[in-house]
């Protein structure tokens, strides 16, 4: 957080002309563009696009959607939905500007509603039977392997093209690791890249199993223990 006010120095003589004030200005807080705040299902449509635009190349998606147009076209609709279904847990945030967002599930919570489910089935219907079933064996492999120990889940974190590699999606992280160790609260997340997984293991994570189901590119089950107090 940054602030900004003219002040004066009480113990300097004024500079002719410039006008004496009781009381001088308070500093007015601006919200910069990096900053994490609790996201709002005001925030759907902005969030949406930025997370679209991360995962346009993730590999698990790609294999699920190999034609890059059809990717560009159906993950805003997709991140639509999980973001409209997650933000009512209370426990999204995103950057002020939406650029950047980290979706978690607390414990005890479902990620999605069966209805919420069956919709994103469809958007994927809506490229072809293909893509819809390699959708369905990448959610049923992860509900396998779902840790039944009471944790915070981060099912995504990502950043906009446009803003990447100026460290938002860490300080993200960091902001909910955080406060999961406040609350002595384990995390989990499947990572999807080799580059992912280890920078989650520099945040105290470590992979508890290589998740792949026919054929599909290798994602890595990760757990973190709370940081002691």
């Amino acid at each position: 957080m940054s602030y900004s006010a003219e002040t004066i120095d009480p113990r300097q003589p004024l500079m002719k002309g410039t006008p004496m004030s009781r009381t001088p200005p308070s500093p007015t807080p601006v919200a910069l563009p990096g900053s994490v705040r609790a996201a709002s299902v005001d925030d759907t449509a902005a969030v949406g696009r930025s997370m679209a635009s991360a995962f346009q190349d993730d590999p698990s998606f790609a294999w699920c959607i190999p034609s890059p147009a059809d990717r560009e076209q159906i993950l805003p609709a997709f991140f639509h939905i999980v973001f409209d279904a997650l933000v009512r847990h209370a426990e999204c945030y995103c950057t002020t500007d939406g650029a950047a967002a980290a979706l978690w599930v607390p414990p005890g919570r479902e990620p999605l509603t069966q209805g919420q489910a069956a919709r994103l089935r469809r958007v994927f219907e809506g490229v072809g039977p293909a893509e819809a079933a390699r959708f369905v064996a990448l959610i049923e492999l992860m509900d396998a392997h779902h840790p039944q120990a009471e944790h915070f889940y981060l099912w995504f974190v990502g950043v906009s093209t446009g803003a990447q590699n100026q460290g938002l999606g860490s300080r993200l992280l960091r902001s909910g690791l955080d406060r999961w160790d406040r609350h002595s609260m384990p995390a989990y997340l499947e990572a999807t890249t080799d580059r992912n997984r280890r920078l989650y293991e520099r945040s105290g994570f470590h992979a508890t199993g290589e998740l792949t189901v026919a054929g599909s590119p290798p994602m890595w089950a990760m757990w973190r223990d709370p940081a002691p107090p």
